[in-house]
């Protein structure tokens, strides 16, 4: 079995900054109110959409001749990619892991 390699934590920036990390996840600190999984990866991807969309916009308005010049779009647009493939890392890794789990024999 191998570790998974790559992953920094998935958690909401609002959350490292605050130093209040989740603990180890067990009956007591589930309900001790910090964010769940479900939650915290939800919110990573609702980001990366809204990265996505900003992106989108600033493509748009460079393609009709607005006013956002190249290189912000060229910045949102290297963005949103590198939130695209962080997500798709994540996903990947969730179903290795699913996978791994599945085909263990109890």
């Amino acid at each position: 079995m191998q570790p998974i390699q790559g992953l920094g934590p998935l958690l909401p920036p609002n959350v490292v900054s605050s130093g209040r990390l989740p603990g180890p996840m067990g009956p007591s600190a589930a309900s001790g109110g910090g964010p769940s999984f479900k939650e915290i990866l939800l919110n990573s991807i609702d980001r990366a959409y809204d990265i996505e969309q900003q992106a989108k916009g600033a493509a748009e308005k460079l393609a009709a001749g607005g006013a956002a010049n190249q290189a912000a779009a060229q910045g949102a647009m290297q963005k949103a990619d590198a939130a695209l493939r962080t997500v798709t890392q994540v996903r990947d890794a969730l179903l290795g892991a699913y996978n791994e789990i599945k085909d263990l024999r109890i």
